[in-house]
């Protein structure tokens, strides 16, 4: 629970707060309203995280308060409010030692805005200190084709929910390692980025808090759908040819690929890669290009709006129905399906896989 303040000598700023709609929408923010003349009563009932101060210029009490918060209160985010937007006023009140200055008349989304950052600033220190070495052990287990990452997501979730009582520092918390894992990822493997829906990792910070649970089978979800990839596409580690052949179709998905092309850019015979991919990983040269290019279509219709005629020609299939073909051939289920379901099993955090399609049955995954 983030708890608001607001100290407002012309009470115009007051009302207005009432009408901001991600405040009044939101379960996870309660926003004092108090009488100004007892606003020193109370920080003794409640622990104030951010106090909004508006500034009068026929008062100098507004910065009297910042003093008196500063002083006593020190652990409490100040958001100045003022309509005065001079160099010298902006730089008068940041040296009062506040944390932000919006310009009045009040802009809604700058509130939200503001408030999210501070938040967002409130755990990073906690983030890189004590989740970072546990984060990266799990993904160098999912990189090495580790398959049952459900008990580091439980650590993971166990000492955010430990060291952070309220849920919206704790979802933040959250949403920073989920952002700090996808850039570890796309360090260390930049091939990853073609085949994670990047929004899954990185969008903003919201107010809709989630409970535990919810956080916990969103984690699983993504980060089995991580495993998933990684156990697929190590069988070509065990040989140097299917290693430089698969990752080159892997890097190069967006483009036109052959077996012919594909050969002539590693530098081998094309029936020689044919022969050793088949008998190395099980899989033939065919069967892996197509099975990575429909990786890859998945990630783009992940995107509900995406239009399925441009991602058969962004991944050089002949036609929009052929494309549909090869889909089902992998999926089981044509691409506009896939899309439909997909974006039910995102916005519930289902444990469906549906990521997970004909390869599964080989022996070596």
């Amino acid at each position: 629970m983030i708890n608001i303040g607001c100290y407002d000598l012309t009470g115009k700023i007051r009302e207005e707060f009432k009408k901001v709609p991600f405040i009044n929408d939101s379960s996870n923010i309660k926003f004092f309203p108090e009488n100004n003349d007892r606003i020193y009563d109370l920080f003794s009932r409640e622990a104030i995280d951010i106090m909004f101060v508006v500034d009068d210029e026929k008062h100098l009490s507004a910065y009297d308060f910042v003093c008196y918060l500063k002083e006593n209160h020190p652990e409490i985010q100040i958001i100045f409010l003022s309509d005065k937007s001079d160099f010298k006023s902006v730089r008068k009140a940041f040296l009062y030692g506040i944390s932000d200055y919006i310009l009045l008349p009040l802009e809604y989304y700058q509130i939200e805005e503001t408030i999210n950052n501070l938040v967002m600033n409130h755990t990073d220190f906690y983030l890189s200190k004590k989740i970072l070495d546990k984060l990266d052990g799990m993904l160098k287990f999912i990189f090495k084709g580790g398959q049952n990452i459900n008990e580091y997501i439980d650590s993971l979730v166990n000492m955010v929910f430990t060291d952070f009582s309220d849920n919206f520092s704790r979802q933040t918390v959250v949403e920073k390692i989920k952002f700090s894992s996808y850039k570890s990822m796309i360090a260390r493997k930049p091939w990853l980025e073609k085949f994670l829906y990047k929004e899954n990792y990185t969008k903003k910070v919201g107010f809709d808090v989630k409970e535990r649970d919810d956080i916990l089978r969103e984690l699983q979800f993504y980060y089995s759908e991580l495993c998933w990839i990684f156990r697929k596409y190590n069988i070509i580690d065990d040989n140097p040819v299917t290693y430089l052949v698969g990752k080159y179709i892997i890097c190069h998905v967006d483009e036109r690929l052959s077996l012919t092309s594909v050969s002539k850019a590693v530098g081998l015979n094309p029936s020689y890669v044919s022969h050793i991919f088949k008998e190395k990983t099980g899989v033939s040269f065919t069967d892996y290009l197509g099975d990575v290019k429909i990786e890859r279509a998945k990630v783009f219709l992940r995107n509900p709006k995406a239009d399925i005629k441009t991602i058969a020609m962004d991944l050089d299939f002949s036609s929009t129905s052929y494309f549909a073909k090869v889909f089902s051939a992998y999926v089981g289920i044509q691409p506009n399906q896939y899309q439909k379901k997909q974006a039910e099993v995102l916005e519930n955090h289902s444990p469906e896989n549906l990521y997970l399609h004909r390869w599964r049955k080989h022996d070596s995954l």
